[in-house]
């Protein structure tokens, strides 16, 4: 019997024979339109958001490519060995503005914190900084982590009256870095057993496992967890399995094939936490410190 990511692997690379996914130059090829699917253009935005205009979160691309590689286990985008040497970030010191990944592409480019937001698709949210950003991707958040002990702002949601979905923001980091085209590549983080971390919210976080641009394939049913809100005086340490990560189900109940936590951790592009909410939705966070299951103290 073949394995849920067997038979996604499977339907996606007959999708891209079919319809020409693999090849597309314009990114809306072969998906939903936006009035069967609210969630692919939410998150449209968001993979076109902003990782070099880090203080105003404008638009660009995040951590998809118009170009959908074939979903096989020679993919293009390049899945990196699984690696003992864990995930580790430390945000609490003030001193480590990288997040260590063990899974490097050789590029240099994994780890670095880097933001997303709704401004693609005409929203106007935003995360405010408490101090000015650096003047590059590769220092951005260095101000603010030395300052917060940790990655930390204050958060305005807002539509415009544009959206026909929730506004959102929000901050993530790639696995394994980028290729020579900026495209993410994805690695094998299995052997993490999940993530646990450290942190702060008034209003709930959705932590995402990304997969690269096979997000779309996905419809952007990709597997969640949520981080409660406490408040911003009360730090949280937080242990989610690879397993704790489950779709939303509109991908499932569309196409019958599920993908699980454990599945979307071997083929991994990045963690994303996401802030969405109601129109006029304000508040603060503040993430300290992130870690492996498998190695994790908390």
């Amino acid at each position: 019997m073949k394995t849920n990511i067997q038979k996604f692997l499977t339907w996606s690379a007959t999708l891209c024979a079919s319809f020409t996914l693999c090849a597309c130059g314009d990114s809306s090829t072969g998906s939903s339109s936006e009035d069967d699917n609210p969630a692919m253009e939410e998150d449209d935005a968001e993979d076109q958001s902003s990782s070099s205009e880090i203080g105003d979160s404008s638009p660009s691309q995040e951590e998809s490519s118009n170009s959908l590689p074939k979903l096989t286990s020679s993919s293009s985008q390049g899945v990196s060995s699984s690696s003992s040497l864990g995930l580790h970030w430390d945000g609490e010191r003030g001193l480590t503005y990288v997040v260590q990944t063990g899974l490097d592409n050789g590029s240099g480019t994994a780890g670095y914190w880097l933001t997303f937001s709704d401004n693609t698709d005409g929203g106007a949210s935003q995360i405010v900084w408490p101090v000015d950003t650096g003047d590059s991707d590769e220092n951005a958040m260095q101000p603010i982590i030395a300052y917060c002990h940790g990655i930390c702002g204050s958060f305005e949601l807002n539509s415009k009256g544009t959206l026909t979905y929730d506004p959102f923001v929000g901050v993530y980091f790639n696995i394994a870095g980028t290729d020579d085209g900026g495209a993410p590549t994805t690695a094998d983080a299995s052997s993490w057993g999940g993530i646990c971390l450290d942190y702060s919210s008034t209003h709930e976080i959705t932590i995402e496992l990304g997969i690269g641009s096979r997000d779309k394939l996905l419809a952007y049913d990709n597997p969640i967890v949520k981080l409660q809100s406490g408040g911003t005086g009360y730090y949280s340490p937080k242990c989610f399995e690879w397993s704790d990560f489950e779709q939303a189900g509109w991908f499932v109940y569309e196409n019958g094939i599920a993908m699980t936590g454990e599945e979307a951790a071997t083929m991994l592009a990045a963690i994303r936490f996401k802030i969405q909410g109601r129109n006029g939705t304000t508040g603060s966070f503040i993430i300290h410190s992130i870690d492996t299951y498998n190695s994790s103290s908390y």
